[in-house]
């Protein structure tokens, strides 16, 4: 897990850097890093809240591409679900089954 003071320092710069590559890594890495981070009894969550807020703002900016503005959409969603991807499209697939366990389903 990465340190709480280096999350923030990667997020401000991936937020100045701006562009559609550094906003879909820093929507990776929220995505990976927000469950245990977005906590109020996280030090630094109001600067975590802060990003939070300002990705909101880039939601609505049409200058972005269409895939980076949904790819920040989700991460937003996704911290609105309290962490927990309720969408079909992007939980994980699940993986193949043995005969057995297919026979015991049925």
């Amino acid at each position: 897990m990465v340190a709480s003071k280096v999350l923030i320092a990667i997020a401000e710069e991936l937020l100045a850097n701006g562009t559609p590559d550094a906003l879909e890594t820093l929507a990776n890495l929220l995505k990976t890093t927000g469950i245990e981070y977005d906590n109020p009894s996280f030090k630094l969550h109001p600067m975590l809240k802060d990003i939070f807020n300002r990705l909101h703002k880039l939601v609505r900016d049409k200058g972005l591409p269409p895939r980076t503005r949904f790819l920040l959409q989700d991460v937003l969603e996704l911290r609105a679900d309290g962490w927990i991807d309720k969408k079909k499209a992007t939980a994980k697939m699940e993986g193949p089954k043995k005969l057995e366990d297919i026979a015991a389903e049925q």
